[in-house]
């Protein structure tokens, strides 16, 4: 559903899933302060999976995103 609410947009896209991925890091920072190992688990959770998806919205692919795209 991001895919297509973000269509067109890919940096409002990142923007905003970026933000979610702070805010779970300092949900999961408060809730246990040796969780935030998990952090790199995380970014693939919620960024990078929109950069595999980076054609189509039902295709995936594994080209990287350039950090002037994200």
């Amino acid at each position: 559903m991001l895919l297509t609410e973000y269509a067109g947009n890919r940096i409002g896209l990142f923007l905003y899933l970026a933000g979610c991925l702070h805010e779970a890091i300092d949900d999961l920072s408060q809730a246990d302060a040796s969780g935030t190992s998990d952090c790199e688990d995380l970014f693939d959770r919620f960024v990078d999976w929109a950069r595999r998806r980076a054609g189509s919205p039902g295709a995936t692919t594994d080209t990287p995103v350039s950090s002037r795209e994200a």
